[in-house]
């Protein structure tokens, strides 16, 4: 039997390498130019942190670059085009409102500055007795708690902002219009030069025309006289934080001075008309207005004034004064419990003494003694003016509470200067009251005032 023959076998050919699976470049691999398939060296890899660091910084960088430029859109073009109000159609902006805000407190500021550099000047005292006295008068007293309440300002403003529209409309009708030559009257009323004073000088010995702090016709809200109003203790207000003087009343006492050489006429005038012209500079410097919206602001308040002096005709020479006296309670329940009392006989200054809530008063049996009437509450006014003499009266409302009001006597006096302003801003207030009444409807107002009140420009004192 023959041999099975052998074969060789053939070599085994090698198993093909099986093919490397490819790797996506992610979002990181393309920013930094990496191929993820392709081994790196370590320089490379430090090179691609690097460039993603400097890629994020310029990331970072771009969007608070849109953020900012955003906010400032916002704050520079959106907000301002926002509305605070609307009048019969026309639109008062949040920027126009904003504007309006700073040129009040500006005005406020340099009429302080001016009362304390006149008590100053005129009586060698120091600025800080100056301001003892000077914030603790109307209308500074006023102008000195705006100023440090912001949100008291600022609704007023919005207040004033449309009522100027609406009375400029009401005052056309009644061919109420002011001229330059009437605004400027008015700025010198607010710095208390007076022309024709000063054109006397030199000719009258009885010409005053220093300045002085009297109460300018200033439109602002001026608090009401209450019947002997009581004042809490209240810190007294200081200048640029410095330590009040410890005094008992808000007095000044001249100090010894040499003797001043009497200016003339010419000398007075320019001293006054460069004092107007600063005045004016400096509010628009303070409140970064144009001089011409500081005047537009004040041609409204001089416009206010010509329909007061319209609407008062000749002014009135005389002001009514009545001897009164009053029991003030919280509830009415209580006033008709005293007039019941009284009416059965008791004491009008034993029960004002023992109920009266205005101790002023209650102390001295609710005696008000002579006062003009006008200086009163509206409500307790209108009641001094009609009552009887010795009828009891009452029981009147008014913001105080109750009031029960016995008249002892009314006479007619020669009205000062004062009573016949005030009388005068009585009869604008009300007319204003009335304008608004017949406007309803034709204007509103928004929310927006509230957040975006100014808090500058801030007092600092300034030597004249």
């Amino acid at each position: 039997m023959a041999k099975k023959r052998k074969s060789t076998p053939l070599p085994k050919a090698p198993a093909a390498k099986e093919a490397k699976q490819l790797i996506e470049p992610t979002r990181i691999d393309r920013l930094l130019g990496r191929n993820p398939n392709q081994e790196q060296t370590r320089h490379e890899r430090e090179a691609a942190v690097q460039r993603l660091i400097v890629m994020s910084v310029v990331a970072a960088a771009v969007v608070i670059g849109i953020l900012l430029v955003i906010a400032f859109v916002v704050d520079g073009i959106v907000r301002p085009s926002q509305n605070v109000a609307t009048v019969s159609g026309e639109s008062i902006s949040v920027g126009d409102y904003q504007q309006r805000v700073r040129i009040e407190r500006a005005l406020q500021i340099e009429l302080i500055n001016d009362a304390l550099n006149d008590i100053v000047e005129e009586n060698g005292v120091t600025v800080d007795e100056a301001g003892n006295f000077v914030l603790q008068q109307q209308p500074y007293a006023t102008y000195w708690s705006e100023l440090n309440t912001s949100d008291v300002m600022g609704l007023r403003v919005l207040d004033d902002m449309v009522d100027d529209k609406l009375i400029a409309a009401a005052a056309a009708e009644l061919g109420v219009t002011v001229t330059d030559e009437d605004v400027q009257a008015y700025i010198d009323d607010l710095i208390g030069y007076d022309p024709e004073a000063v054109a006397l000088i030199g000719t009258d010995p009885t010409a005053t025309p220093e300045p002085t702090i009297t109460p300018t016709p200033f439109v602002s809200p001026t608090p009401t006289t209450e019947p002997t109003a009581t004042t809490a203790p209240t810190a007294t207000p200081t200048i640029e934080g410095a330590t009040p003087i410890p005094t008992a009343t808000a007095t000044v006492t001249p100090a010894p001075t040499e003797a001043v050489p009497t200016r003339s006429a010419e000398e007075v005038r320019t001293q006054f008309e460069n004092q107007k012209q600063s005045f004016i500079s400096e509010v628009a410097r303070l409140s970064g207005a144009s001089e011409s919206a500081v005047l537009d602001v004040i041609r409204a308040r001089a416009l206010r004034k010509a329909v007061a002096d319209h609407l008062s005709g000749s002014a009135e020479d005389e002001t009514l004064y009545a001897d009164a006296r009053h029991i003030l309670v919280e509830t009415e329940e209580q006033a008709q419990d005293i007039i019941a009392a009284l009416e059965g006989g008791e004491s009008f200054g034993d029960l004002a003494r023992a109920a009266s809530t205005d101790t002023g008063s209650g102390a001295n049996g609710g005696e008000l003694g002579w006062a003009a009437v006008s200086n009163y509450v509206e409500p307790f006014a209108n009641a001094v003016r009609d009552a009887e003499i010795g009828a009891i009266v009452g029981p009147v409302e008014s913001e105080f509470g109750y009031h029960i009001i016995q008249v002892r006597a009314k006479e007619n006096r020669e009205a000062t200067e004062a009573e016949i302003e005030r009388a005068k801003d009585l009869v604008l207030t009300d007319w204003i009251d009335e304008v608004r009444t017949a406007a309803e409807g034709s204007y509103e107002t928004t929310n927006a005032w509230a957040s975006n009140i100014p808090q500058s420009p801030n007092f600092i004192y300034h030597a004249r």
